[in-house]
């Protein structure tokens, strides 16, 4: 008990003591849609009051914007992102859409939400190192189970974010792709 006690008290005193780095500031967000929960979103491409393609566009422009200060996207995915949403908004435009069960909120919560996956994660057509320099160039040939459930869900992968090696640390890192910050 009294060595964790001195560790904790050496810990702030270290921590207190070393210089601080100003936080970054990172422009604000251009709409409140980057901010909603995924099944509100969801909703909202279902009441039609904004498509599915005009969500992911936004969430492109987003990682765009941010991602330089960050490094938090490691492989992107929007054109077929893109393509996935077009065919989604199309889809909506069918007459049996809203009456068909399979396109149900319950049936696909996340229609045309747009979603990242972390890098370890198997998405088809994606490199999946991860974070191991031994695994660069390794193309994944399926997706994962997560994957398929998320996109059965109607969820639209649009990259792969950053990992420690292995997912096994706390914070992203790796000799692939370096930090987040």
């Amino acid at each position: 008990l009294l060595r964790g006690s001195i560790y904790l008290t050496l810990q702030w005193l270290v921590g207190w003591l070393a210089p601080q780095k100003p936080l970054r500031s990172f422009p604000p967000f251009a709409t409140s849609y980057l901010k909603m929960p995924g099944k509100t979103l969801a909703e909202l491409i279902r009441k039609r009051e904004i498509t599915s393609t005009k969500l992911v566009e936004m969430h492109i422009d987003r990682i765009v914007e941010v991602n330089p200060l960050v490094n938090a996207i490691v492989q992107t995915a929007f054109a077929k992102a893109l393509d996935e949403a077009a065919r989604i908004d199309e889809l909506m435009k069918e007459e049996t859409f809203d009456t068909d069960p399979k396109y149900s909120a319950e049936n696909m919560p996340y229609l045309g939400v747009p979603i990242t996956c972390k890098e370890i994660i198997f998405v088809k057509g994606l490199t999946a190192t991860a974070g191991l320099k031994s695994r660069i160039g390794h193309v994944c040939k399926e997706d994962a189970e997560v994957v398929k459930a998320m996109t059965a869900a109607g969820a639209i992968i649009i990259g792969l974010t950053n990992t420690s090696e292995l997912a096994m640390w706390w914070e992203s890192h790796n000799p692939v792709y370096g930090y987040t910050c």
